[in-house]
């Protein structure tokens, strides 16, 4: 406790420029004589305090002091922030690096640069897909149970009763990673699909937990299948946002043809078929064969 003192006692006056004994013994809840005493230790450390005299006088250290005597170089410190600021950009899960950047910032001698923003949200996100995310950190780091509902890819609903362990964002979608009590094995749990989430008293113990390595259908991976797509230009808008530039060919007409491999399943039917009439599949014929189906039974809902 008394080294945090010192510790925020430095950072206050780097902060604040000034301030009386009176100030700091009240910040800190201790006697006027302690915060004295720890004034002559950081004297003695090295730290230039001085104290103005008078009215509107103080406790003060010099301007230009900084804590670059410390075993970290001026590349390190610039380094530390950028990636504080960075983590501090997921504004959408935790404020509370604020706090540490500002302290560090004034420490180091920095004025903070917002290099970067990430935004994991999109243009219609709600707020109960935070308040999902803010049980759920909860639960990860107390190492609590949750309780949930959860609505597969065939659509049907089921309580899950899981041991959370990370949050992962994706493919554009966050996902829970968790051993699933029901299923008696680690699950992927896309959090659109969690419902009626409720955080338990109990406590699991991770050491407890099966050896992930051994769960099979938590490593693996899904089919592949590689495919080669028709798009016409007017969606090339898509395309270059959706595919890597390598997989790529603009023919001479501005349509743009996309060889890529995949992960098979239905959602790459229903993916195909929201470019409509501006993609066609080229290979390979299964493709082709399960998109024409998926076509046919569309016209026969209208029939």
């Amino acid at each position: 406790m008394h080294i945090n003192r010192l510790f925020g006692i430095v950072h206050l006056l780097l902060n604040k420029k000034q301030l009386t004994s009176l100030q700091l013994a009240a910040h800190f809840e201790v006697s006027k004589r302690t915060i004295l005493r720890d004034l002559d230790i950081l004297s003695g450390a090295g730290v230039p305090i001085y104290t103005r005299k008078g009215k509107g006088g103080g406790i003060a250290i010099l301007d230009s002091y900084t804590l670059n005597k410390m075993a970290i170089s001026d590349k390190e410190q610039s380094s530390i922030l950028s990636s504080l600021q960075g983590f501090n950009s997921l504004n959408n899960l935790d404020h509370q690096p604020d706090h540490l950047l500002s302290k560090l910032s004034h420490l180091f001698g920095k004025k903070q640069t917002n290099w970067i923003e990430i935004d994991f949200s999109n243009w219609a996100d709600y707020d109960h897909r935070q308040v999902k995310v803010d049980i759920l950190k909860n639960a990860i780091i107390n190492h609590q149970i949750v309780e949930f509902k959860y609505v597969n890819n065939r659509g049907e609903q089921a309580k899950r009763k899981a041991c959370p362990l990370k949050l992962l964002f994706k493919s554009q979608d966050w996902y829970l990673h968790a051993y699933c009590q029901i299923k008696l094995a680690y699950r992927f749990f896309k959090l659109k699909r969690i419902d009626q989430l409720v955080l338990l008293d109990q406590i699991f113990d991770t050491n407890l937990l099966p050896d992930l390595t051994i769960d099979n259908k938590a490593d693996k991976s899904p089919p592949m299948i590689d495919m080669t797509i028709h798009f016409c230009a007017q969606i090339a808008y898509r395309v270059y946002d959706e595919f890597p530039l390598k997989n790529i060919v603009t023919q001479q007409d501005g349509s743009l043809i996309v060889s890529i491999a995949t992960p098979d399943g239905d959602w790459l039917l229903q993916y195909l078929l929201s470019y409509g009439g501006n993609a066609k599949v080229i290979a390979p014929q299964s493709l082709k064969d399960a998109l024409k189906q998926q076509v046919m039974m569309i016209v026969d809902l209208y029939h």
